[in-house]
């Protein structure tokens, strides 16, 4: 089971005291995973993506599952330009991104652009996938509907 840091849980808790906290997360987060790895990508709205595709590994020498999680623009712009994590925020990167550091990144940058040049395909596929699936819910619904006589 998922566990989420004790502080957090327990302002949580003190927020939403009706609530099952600790079975509403992990049932929260089995769900996201679920979709990710059955639609491709799961989506939470001005957040962020969570994205799983096959690679192949040279290391291990098979196809392995990536799992990914990318922030959105609009959260990361948010963030970047707030005055008060700014100021507040403890902690700042001593060394800088150097040459040495692009250099050691160069031989990922052609694997990297591929894969995000497959998102909107991943996009595409998963926003089929839960068409569907809403569509399925809806008649399962209509079917479990008692019928009214007329």
């Amino acid at each position: 089971m998922f566990k989420l840091p004790i502080d957090i849980e327990n302002e949580i808790i003190r927020k939403y005291p009706d609530v099952d906290v600790i079975n509403l997360f992990h049932d929260l987060t089995t769900i996201a995973i679920q979709k990710t790895c059955f639609d491709g990508s799961c989506n939470i709205r001005d957040f962020g993506k969570f994205i799983a595709y096959k690679i192949y590994s040279t290391r291990t020498g098979k196809d392995v599952v990536r799992f990914k999680f990318k922030l959105s623009t609009s959260f990361v712009n948010r963030l970047k330009n707030d005055k008060y994590l700014l100021e507040k925020l403890a902690i700042k990167i001593a060394v800088p991104f150097t040459e040495k550091n692009k250099q050691k990144c160069a031989d990922k940058q052609d694997k990297k652009r591929y894969i995000n040049t497959r998102i909107p395909e991943i996009q595409k596929y998963t926003d089929e996938k839960t068409n569907h699936r809403i569509a399925t819910q809806e008649i399962l619904k209509i079917l479990e509907t008692p019928n009214e006589e007329v």
